[in-house]
């Protein structure tokens, strides 16, 4: 379904992007930019996070939910290909597939549940960083990349107006 790889390179195509003759591959491609954004984003504000006395014990996860055959992204906006796809050999063969593909392919149901667990669970506590399913895990080179998440932090501080005069992370403009 990847035709074109996420990228976090021209910030301003983030909010404001251009129109494209392939709708489909073009909204995938949004989609995984997207989550590739806010596993990147996550990385400067926990450092600021944990910088910030006041703030220290905040902290910041983003969750692989793994690939979830009943999502909509497979059936809204899409070829009627692909929701029939999802309905007639995803979810019938989700048992098969998952032993061929490994646990990361699952239901939405089970996915909610774990974000729900790294939230409340204790022994989460104080944890930060990337998660696949409930174990940490190395999120891609580009979302670990110190300068595209700075760029894309400050950033995001002038797209929302944020000064050091209307947060709490003051740390963050030092």
């Amino acid at each position: 379904m990847e035709k074109y790889p996420p990228a976090i390179n021209d910030l301003d195509q983030l909010v404001n992007p251009s129109t494209d003759q392939d709708k489909q591959g073009r909204g995938y491609q949004r989609y995984a930019t997207a989550k590739l954004a806010i596993i990147t984003w996550m990385y400067p504000l926990n450092r600021y996070l944990q910088r910030d006395t006041n703030l220290s014990s905040v902290t910041a996860v983003a969750v692989n939910p793994g690939n979830l055959v009943d999502s909509r992204a497979l059936r809204s906006n899409t070829p009627v290909s692909m929701a029939r796809l999802q309905k007639f050999v995803l979810k019938p063969l989700l048992p098969l597939l998952k032993l061929l593909m490994g646990p990361t392919l699952r239901t939405a149901a089970p996915a909610g549940v774990d974000v729900v667990e790294l939230s409340l669970n204790p022994i989460y506590l104080g944890k930060r960083g990337f998660f696949t399913l409930l174990q940490e895990d190395q999120s891609s080179p580009d979302s670990r990349d110190e300068r595209k998440q700075q760029r894309l932090w400050n950033k995001t501080l002038e797209w929302a107006k944020i000064t050091k005069e209307n947060t709490a992370l003051q740390i963050a403009f030092d």
